[in-house]
């Protein structure tokens, strides 16, 4: 692997670790026809569809199949014409299919998620040999506010023996992820106009601190205090009492196109909580148990691999280099390590401290009943080490 460049390098000790075989066929896990109908009906990229198609059609015209997968790295639609799908096709590389790195070995869209950055991966960069006759290029899509990934804009190539993704179509993928991104803060930045003018008959209406927010937790309009620019809101918000991280108890109310927040519902002020938990047996979530009302957060697999780092460091927290050793395998994703940690912060508030990052208090790990079971699908080496632990 000495040739390899080192990111590649990295992603390919991650699946050797995980006991990939190069020279195998990939394990596709694929999902049904109507899963993927339904994933598209909901992702924010379906409102988008028209401007890729128009964006990509010389790309397309070239020979070259252009794919969007959602977070989870599971294709969703794809543009090129039959002779390069039917290549595509005969490597699984269809609707519904898995192309993270752990279902198919090193690949734009799976490293790119893994990495949360642009790769090109040429050739045989590939880690599954059957894969070498493609390069193919690939950018994540954020949330415009929360910087979550929400997919992958993928150009693939098939040109066995030559390099077939030109570096301006590299440029060209990353210029539309972020195009894409704009529209889709544009469009939020709209609704929450629409939101503002209905929210301010009510804030009228309400004594003390108070808060119209989207279905997301994005502030629309405030009375009483500075406006922040989002709260966090429980996984699933329902009309009663919740703890808010940073705000402590309020009262939630649903109003047309989001919810109506009171923070002086206890008529105390907020306090911190003696202790969280990190949920791992199944789909990751953080749990806030102390007071009346406890909170939880559906966590993304960065996010819970991020915390679980943090859980096992103590007190003393870890560095930028230390979370993307244990995280990436690498010391050399800092700047990503950074921004998930920056997203984190925002939605846990003073739960997470920086410098170094650490946590605000203790935290338990609720642990899945066999460790191998351990966030499955990551191969963070943080993870990697833990499943080993009886």
């Amino acid at each position: 692997m000495s040739d390899l460049r080192p990111e590649i390098a990295a992603s390919w000790r991650r699946l050797q670790h995980l006991g990939l075989d190069r020279d195998g066929p990939a394990v596709l896990r694929h999902l049904s026809q109507e899963e993927v109908a339904e994933r598209r009906s909901r992702h924010p990229f379906a409102s988008c569809l028209e401007q890729f198609a128009e964006l990509f059609r010389p790309v397309v015209d070239c020979g070259h199949l252009v794919v969007l997968s959602d977070a989870e790295g599971r294709v969703l639609w794809q543009y090129g014409h039959s002779g390069v799908r039917s290549r595509a096709d005969r490597l699984g590389f269809v609707g519904g299919a898995d192309w993270t790195e752990t279902s198919v070995g090193t690949n734009a869209i799976g490293t790119a998620l893994q990495l949360g950055r642009p790769v090109t991966i040429r050739g045989g960069e590939h880690f599954v040999a059957a894969h070498a006759a493609w390069d193919c290029t690939a950018a994540p899509v954020c949330d415009p506010d929360t910087g979550q990934t929400l997919g992958v804009l993928d150009v693939s190539a098939h040109s066995p023996g030559r390099h077939a993704v030109h570096p301006a179509e590299a440029s060209l993928v990353q210029a539309a992820a972020r195009m894409v991104t704009m529209e889709l803060a544009q469009a939020r930045s709209h609704r929450l106009e629409r939101l503002r003018a209905q929210a301010s008959p009510l804030l009228a209406r309400v004594g003390g601190r108070a808060l119209v927010t989207d279905p997301d937790g994005r502030v629309a309009a405030v009375v009483g205090m500075p406006a922040p620019a989002a709260v966090s809101l429980p996984s699933v918000p329902a009309h009663g009492v919740a703890q808010l991280p940073g705000h402590g108890l309020a009262a939630l109310e649903p109003v047309p196109g989001g919810w109506l927040i009171r923070l002086d519902a206890d008529g105390s002020a907020p306090a911190a909580p003696s202790a969280v938990v990190l949920d791992l047996r199944g789909a990751p979530r953080l749990c806030v148990r102390d007071g009346e009302a406890p909170w939880e957060h559906d966590l993304t697999p960065r996010h819970a691999e991020l915390l679980l780092a943090l859980a096992q460091s103590g007190p003393e927290g870890c560095t930028a280099e230390e979370l993307s050793c244990a995280v990436f395998d690498e010391p050399s994703s800092r700047v990503t390590v950074r921004a998930e940690m920056s997203r984190l912060r925002r939605v846990l508030g003073p739960l997470v401290l920086s410098r170094p990052y650490r946590l605000a208090v203790p935290c338990e790990i609720t642990w899945p009943a066999d460790r191998a079971l351990l966030l499955p699908r990551s191969v963070a080496p943080v993870v990697r080490e833990l499943r080993g632990r009886t």
